[in-house]
């Protein structure tokens, strides 16, 4: 029997709905007036002069998109490394889904007593940041979103953290009597105050010390 063409249905959760009826040689087709993110069911059948043959469905729904819509979350795990008492880095992926329409900006955001403060605006190239001024034994949130040029996509957020010195990279050096070179010195009055620092990572670490204590003791404890 000849076959005469293809019948396609769609369905968005209720009844079939014939949408479309092409002859034999015709395998494709458009279907428009979509609703955007409805779920949509689509299946196809042939038919001849006595009826309509067997259906074949697709293997999952399609979800309606506009092609002019704000990018998706970026990917996650937000990342947190490097953490001391007041610095953190964070890195992240971009978003899988940004429908061909180039990533503008990155925000990032910390959550802290109860709100979320702007922390930085990246260009698209930038998917990493240290964030700075963290609080000691604070619980801190932190957030980040993409932005295209119809909108800010939903945000990616961390779990929270708590910057705490004990979370500090220790120095890779032995300390010996150079040790003296890990301080910044400055004289006030009676005292010697020292900054420590150590280059790699960069640390925002200090501590002030009484002139006379013993540095190199001081150091191991500390560190």
């Amino acid at each position: 029997m000849t076959l005469l063409g293809y019948i396609i249905e769609m369905s968005d959760g209720g009844n079939w709905v014939e949408v479309e009826r092409t002859d034999g040689d015709t395998r494709t087709c458009s279907i428009t007036h979509l609703r955007q993110d409805v779920d949509y069911n689509f299946r196809v059948s042939g038919y001849n002069r006595i009826g309509k043959g067997h259906t074949k469905d697709i293997d999952t729904p399609v979800k309606a998109k506009s092609p002019f819509s704000k990018p998706g979350p970026p990917v996650g795990p937000l990342n947190m490394s490097n953490v001391t008492r007041s610095t953190v880095d964070l890195n992240w992926s971009p978003p899988t889904s940004i429908n061909d329409i180039p990533i503008t900006n990155y925000f990032v955001e910390k959550f802290r007593d109860g709100i979320w403060i702007k922390v930085a605006r990246l260009p698209p190239t930038s998917t990493s940041l240290k964030v700075f001024n963290l609080i000691e034994n604070k619980e801190t949130l932190f957030r980040v979103s993409a932005e295209n040029r119809f909108g800010v996509s939903e945000p990616l957020q961390s779990m929270s953290i708590k910057p705490t010195r004990l979370l500090e990279t220790k120095p890779v050096k032995e300390l010996d009597s150079t040790a003296a070179s890990y301080f910044e010195k400055t004289l006030d009055h009676n005292d010697f105050n020292f900054l420590l620092y150590h280059d790699s990572p960069a640390s925002t670490t200090f501590d002030t010390l009484k002139f006379g204590d013993d540095i190199e003791e001081y150091i191991k404890n500390v560190w």
